[in-house]
């Protein structure tokens, strides 16, 4: 989110920064990335707490493929901790690992009703957002598929597969007619 005016602030300079750090230093990322997880998963010790992460906050990419020590990835390296990520990439079910979940996020620019109906028969869940907006009760199906409420946590490894993954649009009335026209947004009714 930006103020008024502004193209960009500190949380998208940060982003950038972390971007070009990955793109030119993947090594050094890596590491960073290794020490921080580590820290993460002592303080969740500390604390009696799970630890579980999620890597992919604004970003699409397929961790797996990143080499963290050599021909180990992330998921191989910390092969008994939980990681979750939402994606747009083609094909989900084909990145899944053991201690890695993810959701499929809908769009009309990610597929057809089609490609949901691939994905879910294959043991991802999508996630939609539908024209509700909070306090709005979503749909319970939608197209035969049971819907579950994503808006009460975003733990979505624990989520039963086989599920739409409702999602209330989060701004006011004047967006969700925009998000509606984009495709971004389905009316629950259907």
């Amino acid at each position: 989110m930006f103020k008024r005016g502004e193209t960009t602030n500190v949380i998208q300079k940060a982003r950038i920064r972390k971007t070009r750090y990955f793109y030119d230093d993947s090594a050094g990322f890596m590491f960073d990335l290794m020490q921080d997880i580590k820290k993460g998963i002592r303080l969740a010790n500390k604390l009696g707490l799970e630890p579980v992460f999620r890597l992919n906050g604004t970003s699409d990419l397929s961790w797996e493929k990143y080499e963290m020590t050599e021909d180990m990835n992330v998921f191989d390296v910390f092969a008994g901790i939980q990681f979750y990520d939402y994606t747009k990439l083609p094909n989900p079910w084909e990145r899944v690992r053991p201690n890695y979940h993810l959701t499929y996020s809908y769009s009309e620019r990610t597929g057809s009703w089609a490609t949901v109906s691939s994905i879910i028969a294959h043991g991802v869940n999508v996630a939609i957002v539908f024209d509700r907006l909070k306090g709005e009760a979503l749909p319970t199906t939608y197209r035969g598929i049971p819907v579950l409420d994503g808006d009460i946590h975003d733990l979505r490894f624990r989520d039963p597969m086989g599920h739409i993954v409702g999602l209330r649009f989060k701004g006011g009335r004047a967006k969700l007619a925009a998000g509606l026209a984009g495709g971004f947004v389905l009316p629950a009714a259907h």
